[in-house]
């Protein structure tokens, strides 16, 4: 089976999952919009916590990718757990307890938004609240490969940049 670039998950009105997606080795790429059947035969049948968890597997198991909050929730559990994404695949493929395990803690992790850091917030053009809490800000900041733009000591972090490359590497 190809891996799958996902783009976007619904479940319809009669309980249907539609799905927009693209085999991933295939270029260039054509994503198409339809129903998966298999899940929502698992939706009809079962309930939706369990249709969660078989999109969670997905993409654990890289079946799918995507930037969906499915990635996301499989990204913040592997994170905030330090757990190794091989070792975890591995040792869900022996012990299914541990694994039903997981993909719960992933769950939990769905509907999880980080509060943006600083930065963000300055760049889309929204001004910060004075005194708006930011703590939480350097998970997002984490997660988006960017440092948090703050102060730290009295004259803050631009005092401690260096103007240019010279400078870093003066002649003895």
């Amino acid at each position: 089976m190809s891996h799958m670039i996902v783009k976007l998950i619904t479940i319809t009105s009669d309980l249907r999952v539609m799905v927009r997606m693209a085999a991933n080795n295939i270029r260039p790429l054509d994503f198409r919009y339809g129903e998966i059947e298999s899940l929502t035969e698992t939706l009809r049948t079962k309930n939706r916590p369990t249709l969660e968890l078989e999109l969670l597997s997905l993409f654990f198991r890289g079946l799918w990718q995507g930037r969906t909050r499915y990635d996301r929730a499989v990204g913040y559990t592997l994170l905030t757990d330090g757990i190794d994404k091989y070792e975890a695949w591995e040792r869900c493929r022996e012990d299914k307890a541990y694994e039903r395990s997981l993909l719960l803690r992933m769950r939990g992790f769905l509907h999880y938004r980080p509060v943006p850091c600083r930065c963000h917030l300055e760049h889309r053009g929204r001004p910060v609240r004075p005194g708006a809490s930011l703590s939480r800000g350097s998970t997002a900041a984490f997660f988006r490969g960017h440092r948090r733009t703050g102060r730290t000591g009295r004259k803050g972090l631009e005092s401690r940049r260096l103007s240019n490359h010279r400078r870093r590497y003066q002649k003895s």
